[in-house]
């Protein structure tokens, strides 16, 4: 039967798609299909993941590129900075001083500003701290103590020596603040009974000297009472030889 050049098939012809082998052609084409696929998916990812790998690198070798430059920048700078920071702590200490005059304090701590105005423009900055904060180990240096009577003030600061240096990049302390750190002692009490002294220790006797002993204990053993006597004195022996012969007669 033809209608407008197309062809109908009205008998009942087995069709291509119906002959034996074609679904397992079909079949075989649509698994090579999903491998190739499965493949180019394979290399896909690996070559995002090796794409990957070389920005880590490059961004990498980039920061430490930038380190060894600030390294060097600091290197080179270091002499400068130390230099700086000393004509400003002059500055700041010369313009705090009680018998500077107004006008002459103004002039140097305007100098100083500008002194900081230049670290600052070399990526470093200038803190300090205030009386009453809390010590801290990483951000101060102590210098001296000074008494106070509050137990709550201890280890706070009481006054502030010379500022301190921070790198701006990296928050490191070039220089920490110098500062003065209150210190309690708790008072001793009013009524306290001293602590009465021990007794001096005695003296142990000495082996060169002999102890003396009494007379009547030396009479004891059999000693004379007194050496003199049994020598005797040529004229007391004469005056008792006397009397004893006086006597006879």
């Amino acid at each position: 039967m033809h209608r407008k050049g197309w062809t109908i098939n009205t008998d009942n012809e087995t069709s291509t798609a119906d002959l034996p082998g074609t679904t397992s052609a079909s079949m075989a084409t649509a698994d090579g299909s999903r491998a190739d696929l499965a493949t180019m998916t394979a290399m896909v990812d690996e070559f995002h993941r090796r794409s990957a790998h070389r920005e880590s690198v490059i961004d990498r070798l980039h920061e430490e590129n930038q380190e060894l430059r600030r390294g060097l920048w600091r290197a080179a700078l270091d002499p400068v900075v130390t230099d700086l920071l000393r004509l400003y702590d002059g500055l700041s200490r010369q313009a705090r001083r009680s018998d500077t005059g107004a006008a002459t304090a103004d002039l140097l701590a305007s100098f100083a500003e500008d002194v900081e105005l230049t670290l600052d423009r070399c990526g470093l900055t200038i803190f300090t701290a205030l009386p009453g904060d809390a010590f801290s180990p990483a951000l101060h240096l102590v210098v001296g103590f000074t008494p106070c009577d509050a137990s709550a003030q201890n280890n706070t600061v009481a006054e502030v020596v010379s500022k301190g240096l921070q790198e701006r990049d990296t928050s490191r302390v070039r220089r920490p603040v110098r500062v003065r750190v209150h210190r309690y002692t708790a008072p001793v009490a009013a009524d306290a009974t001293p602590m009465s002294e021990p007794p001096p220790a005695e003296e142990p006797p000495s082996e060169a000297a002999p102890s003396a002993r009494p007379v009547n204990e030396q009479a004891a053993v059999g000693e004379p009472a007194n050496e003199s006597t049994s020598i005797g004195d040529p004229g007391l022996h004469g005056t008792t030889s006397s009397g004893e012969s006086g006597g006879h007669r």
